[in-house]
């Protein structure tokens, strides 16, 4: 009985090939080269309610689920155009399937990894994430080459690849968020830039025990490695160094003059200073060339 039937179905592809003549023969090749073997699997699965059908309407169907056509004489060149360009696209991605089923078990991880676990691991960083997103892998192309016909298994499948193209979304951009992170980083980290909890620190200054401003030439860790150098005041742009010893009000009138200045007020016991008078001014430039200002006012 078995023989009988696997030559029945022999015969309908056969058919079935011959019902796609006039087809692109890749993709006559395309829809018919595992049709054999799935018709016997569902054979197998289905025992006495297997039925083989008409072989022209499996045709139909066959380009009806490729998305294509019969090409026949009477088609225009555009017609003709369109449909082998229809027909590259799909044999372009079947042949990327593998890669896409790989990928959707890395959003398998992703959504385990957010979702259960309540991590954010783009990318396994131990033996264990890495073990699991192998895992995930092979199930992802297990599924995959699994290639069943029945529709609960098509629909559970079609809901797969739509959670993993909405978590494709959010990877990617927190993956970006990662490494735009990673280069604002290595900038700063670059720029040679003193930092204190993330900001750039352009004034730094020495006090004793009392609250005396301390005179300092330059800050060096344990090293000898400079840290910081107070920037010399010869380097003060003319309206600046004009606002020395004037009230503070006129300092910020020519500072309100200046662009994209970054201005700190410091406010020290300075008794042979006129109290809220400007009693020194520096400025320094950070790595990307903005420039900051520091008055230092008498109390």
């Amino acid at each position: 009985m078995t023989k009988v039937q696997d030559k029945a179905i022999s015969a309908f592809v056969t058919d079935v090939r011959a019902a796609l003549e006039g087809q692109d023969p890749n993709v006559i090749a395309d829809l018919t080269d595992n049709l054999e073997a799935d018709l016997m699997d569902r054979q197998a699965s289905e025992t006495d309610a297997f039925q083989l059908g008409n072989p022209k309407l499996f045709a139909q169907e066959l380009l009806a689920s490729a998305g294509l056509l019969s090409v026949s004489s009477a088609d225009s060149r555009a017609m003709r155009f369109w449909r082998g360009v229809g027909s590259a696209v799909w044999r372009f991605l079947k042949s990327v399937r593998p890669a896409w089923w790989v990928f959707r078990g890395l959003m398998a991880y992703t959504l385990i990894w957010f979702v259960l676990l309540k991590q954010e691991k783009y990318i396994p960083d131990n033996p264990g994430a890495w073990l699991a997103l192998a895992v995930m892998v092979v199930v992802s192309v297990q599924i995959g080459r699994a290639n069943s016909r029945k529709l609960a298994i098509r629909l559970a499948l079609a809901v797969l690849n739509i959670v993993a193209v909405l978590v494709a979304g959010y990877w990617l951009v927190g993956f970006n968020q990662v490494r735009d992170n990673y280069q604002r980083m290595n900038v700063l980290f670059n720029s040679g830039l003193l930092l204190q909890d993330g900001r750039v620190v352009g004034f730094a200054y020495a006090y004793d025990k009392n609250g005396k401003q301390l005179p300092m030439a330059a800050l060096k860790d344990g090293n000898g490695h400079l840290i910081y150098q107070p920037p010399a005041s010869t380097d003060l742009p003319p309206a600046l160094a004009a606002t020395v010893g004037t009230a503070l009000a006129n300092a910020i009138s020519v500072l309100n003059k200046l662009h994209d200045a970054i201005v700190e007020i410091s406010y020290q016991d300075l008794p042979e200073v006129q109290s809220g008078h400007v009693a020194s001014v520096q400025v320094s430039y950070d790595a990307l060339g903005s420039q900051h200002v520091q008055l230092v006012v008498a109390k």
